[in-house]
């Protein structure tokens, strides 16, 4: 029995039936002056992925990553998280190259209450097929600091304890190509 997850289409451009796959990252590109702040090795790493191919999610990280000298608090989150996935040689599904999805419809909404005002209303959600391996992290742990240890109770797929009223939102990172089955 295959299991099928939801996915919130901020973009408005899936359909029933495609099959998402990998896309060729855009272009050569100068790193940005702040990537020397990463490890040596982690921008070969950052090349690699480009080579294989990237995810939507990824291409918008890459993309902003390679057209801005001014990195944002979540753009450094996402780099944070893939460094610490990279630097551990954790065997799970690298975010720039994965989609994203909800193992139920609440959470799914509950994701949508943290977008922006103007984006919450009336967005499509699919249910959606992995056809790799899927990695479920507790989305929350990759809205706080960039801490070592928090993005590894994120990769490890743990929940934090001993905090009071904390209740996980567990994301599904899909490893690529996706089958989209049908819009809910």
């Amino acid at each position: 029995m295959r299991t099928l997850y939801l996915h919130i289409d901020r973009s408005y451009g899936l359909s029933s039936g495609d099959v998402l796959e990998l896309q060729p990252c855009p272009g050569e590109s100068e790193l940005p002056s702040y990537a020397s702040m990463f490890a040596d090795g982690f921008m070969d790493h950052i090349a690699d992925l480009c080579e294989e191919g990237l995810s939507y999610h990824g291409r918008q990280y890459l993309v902003k990553f390679f057209e801005s000298e001014i990195y944002t608090p979540l753009l450094f989150k996402e780099f944070f998280l893939e460094f610490v996935r990279w630097e551990c040689d954790i065997d799970e599904p690298s975010r720039f190259q994965s989609f994203f999805a909800w193992g139920k419809y609440e959470d799914a909404l509950n994701f949508a209450k943290l977008l922006p005002k103007n984006k919450e209303k009336d967005l499509p959600i699919y249910e959606v097929e992995p056809l790799g391996r899927v990695f479920k992290g507790d989305m929350n742990l990759t809205r706080v600091k960039a801490d070592k240890r928090i993005a590894l109770f994120y990769w490890r797929g743990d929940r934090l304890e001993n905090k009071i009223d904390y209740t996980p939102l567990w994301e599904y990172v899909l490893e690529m190509p996706v089958r989209i089955i049908r819009k809910c």
